[in-house]
């Protein structure tokens, strides 16, 4: 052992010295070779514009606060010295390159074998920032020594320092001191104290990421380590520290107009950032085409305030896109930033409980499976499988897989998920276009315990709706530069093309014809059989007509599954047609507080209620002037040669007759009926609707929470 340790000791100081000895003889090389005047220093740049998708100007991505180059005098000592402690404590002591720092960063990447920038002078950061760019190649950092070396000699430190402070980026879209103490603080550089000045620095190392504004309790651990290293190398005393330590960070509200549709903007905002770079987006002068279109935004939006309960705190959340191309139309996320910071429905850290609407995910992994929607499974009041006993019977005592879906039937599919698997569920689920984190080994997702987004549940409707193709959902529909060269657009919920590959194999070695380039775009994959999806959709239909989600029904070819969660805390409507995914949500920003007496609902909410009354009303807005598509029916040109397989019979006696043991059931399959009937009106009035069917979802039991979820709920209760 310690022979293998001296061993590696040995090779990594080889390396090292190797390496150092390259990186002086390049430097020595091109320092010979280079004409030694600095070039001028490249331009801030100009801000980037964001169109919707016919065009129409939307935002400005800009520094929140105009840049303003100051002087060295006019920037606190505190920012001066926290930024040297923490990016070139020794910047006295070099000449532009700090030959310790480059053994140092050596030895870590060849001991800890990984390569990091490292070793970089707040001298060469400068260089990098102003004259050679950030691109990771060898030369473009021998480039980077020779003209810090040279930089050295022009100017004197303080001069060095006054540039850096001016052009680094601090975060939120502040370059320079002056324009970060404005953002953070509402004050001049000048006047930062201690605390202050640290809080700034910390964003040094990821200024996207070390937002104190988007992570405010990240932010004071890594302030306090500035601190620490204030501390460390000579900057401050201790006793300083440590009072500076006991502030609270203090931020200023820096909340100006909010745009138009703004977590939506935040969320392009987002992508932009992680695709390009904060230089990029902010200073790149970028012509940004989106894939929302304005006109429907605002459609949306009105539909969603004329349904938005008075007390704030309840929100609703919809998400509308195409299905032949994942396009986001447009997104409800909330009133305003003013009022929530919560973005319910794009921002998967948000996402909430998805209810029954999962149950479309066991309902497609069993159809690939084999079982058809004849199948019938016992449908008691209530089951036990394990140590989970989910209650919600119906069908008179025994369901098709077609009438489970349309009645939404717990203890059915209970079973279906026992049959087909927890890990094929889930699996399903992200093939679809789910991508919030889901549980391979856990039965009860299929009543709605994972959460999910709003955007999560559009697009893999959307997948259905779109004959099992699926596109990825996306906000950017283009990018390019200010010379009009087109740049890849952020597309960040394409799955790893190795599981789509997987994903194909599988298919194609179960009979399925798995096409190239499906839906004809270069995005989008075949994420299952058409076969599949068009029995899906046709099960999901009879959730309109005459099931579960019968509210939503707007008189065109449509599909679409309700979802009611635990005390209904979270109910939805998930629904599709040919040409659009629309999932909607409603839920208290807080997540668990049930929803009672809201208008549309009765005493406790329902899927089939407020959110499917919500999608009726919005859906034809946005289909205006779209001729109605029928869906696909099952049959020929399913993708498939032969029958569908004899369905597998597992172990478990809860698979109960996986081969239909009934007829199968009429296009509308028949719906059991609350037990109490409303008064019969005189008969001079227009009768009343007919009370809506029962959801068997996941709403409250006797215990309450999500035990008395999963437990079910009475099936009298209204839906």
């Amino acid at each position: 052992m310690i022979r293998r340790f001296v061993l590696r000791l040995a090779i990594a100081l080889t390396t090292t010295i190797a390496i150092v000895a390259l990186l002086l003889v390049g430097a020595g090389y091109l320092a010979l070779n280079t004409e030694w005047r600095l070039p001028p220093a490249r331009e801030l740049g100009s801000p980037s514009s964001l169109f919707d998708r016919d065009g129409t100007p939307w935002y400005r991505f800009a520094a929140e606060v105009e840049h303003q180059y100051v002087p060295l005098a006019a920037i606190s000592p505190f920012l001066q010295d926290a930024v040297l402690a923490t990016e070139d404590h020794r910047f006295y002591d070099h000449q532009g390159v700090d030959p310790l720092g480059v053994v140092r960063a050596v030895w870590q990447n060849v001991s800890e074998r990984e390569i990091r920038e490292g070793a970089s002078t707040l001298t060469q950061q400068y260089v990098k920032n102003a004259f050679t760019g950030s691109e990771r190649t060898f030369s473009r950092k021998i480039r980077e020594a020779v003209l810090a070396v040279q930089l050295e000699k022009d100017l004197s430190k303080e001069e060095i320092l006054e540039a850096y402070l001016n052009r680094a980026y601090f975060g939120e879209g502040a370059y320079g001191a002056e324009a970060a103490a404005v953002t953070y603080f509402g004050i001049g550089a000048a006047d930062l104290d201690l605390a202050q000045a640290a809080t700034i620095a910390q964003t040094l190392g990821r200024p996207a990421d070390y937002s104190p504004i988007d992570d405010p309790e990240g932010t004071l651990e890594r302030r306090n380590r500035v601190l620490d290293e204030m501390v460390q190398y000579g900057f401050v005393e201790q006793a300083d520290a440590d009072a500076a330590r006991l502030q609270p960070l203090g931020l200023v509200d820096t909340n100006t107009s909010a745009p138009a549709a703004p977590y939506l903007v935040e969320e392009i905002r987002r992508q932009l950032l992680e695709a390009y770079g904060p230089d990029l987006l902010y200073k790149g002068g970028l012509q940004i085409t989106a894939t929302v279109e304005l006109d429907q935004q605002w459609a949306l939006e009105r539909q969603m305030v004329a349904h938005l309960p008075e007390e704030v705190g309840f929100e609703p959340a919809a998400v509308a896109l195409d299905p032949t191309t994942g396009d986001v139309l447009a997104a409800w996320s909330g009133r305003g930033f003013e009022v929530s910071q919560v973005d319910l429905a794009l921002n998967p850290d948000y996402g909430r409980p998805s209810g029954s609407t999962f149950k479309v995910f066991a309902l497609a992994a069993a159809l690939e499976q084999g079982y058809t929607l004849d199948s019938s499974w016992a449908a008691p009041g209530q089951i036990t499988i394990g140590d989970w006993s989910p209650r919600g019977g119906g069908c008179g005592g025994r369901c098709s897989l077609r009438q489970a879906t349309a009645s939404s039937v717990n203890t059915v599919f209970a079973q279906v998920a026992e049959a087909v698997g927890s890990g094929p569920m889930t699996q399903m689920a992200t093939r679809l276009g789910v991508q919030s984190t889901l549980r391979d080994n856990d039965l009860t997702q299929v009543l709605g315990t994972s959460s999910v987004t709003a955007l999560d549940m559009a697009s893999a409707f959307g997948t259905l709706a779109n004959d099992g193709v699926a596109c990825p959902a996306r906000l950017v529909l283009e990018v390019t530069g200010p010379d009009g060269e087109a740049l890849p657009p952020p597309d960040p919920r394409q799955p790893d093309p190795d599981d789509v590959e997987q994903w194909s194999r599988r298919m194609g070695a179960e009979g399925w014809d798995i096409e190239d380039d499906p839906g004809g775009l270069g995005r989008c994959y075949r994420a299952v059989a058409p076969g599949v999806a068009r029995r899906a959709n046709l099960a999901l239909q009879d959730v309109v007509d005459g099931g579960t989600g019968r509210r939503a029904d707007i008189g065109i070819p449509q599909a679409g599954k309700t979802g009611t969660t635990s005390d209904s805390a979270q109910v939805w409507f998930v629904g599709h047609t040919p040409d659009l995914a629309l999932s909607v949500m409603v839920s208290h920003i807080d997540g668990d507080i049930p929803l009672r007496n809201l208008p549309g609902c009765s005493a406790a909410c329902y899927g089939g209620q407020l959110p499917a009354t919500i999608w009726a009303d919005l859906a034809p807005v946005l289909l205006e002037g779209v001729e109605p598509r029928e869906f696909v029916e099952p049959g020929e040109g399913d993708g498939r040669d032969g029958e569908q397989p004899t369905p597998p019979r597992g172990p478990s006696s809860l698979v109960t007759n996986p081969q239909p043991a009934r007829p199968a059931p009429a296009p509308v399959p028949t719906v059991p009926q609350p037990s109490a009937a409303p008064e019969p009106p005189p008969p001079t009035a227009a009768p009343p609707p007919p009370p809506p069917p029962p959801e068997e979802d996941d709403p409250p039991g006797p215990n309450g929470g999500i035990v008395g979820g999963l437990l079910g709920r009475d099936p009298d209760d209204p839906d």
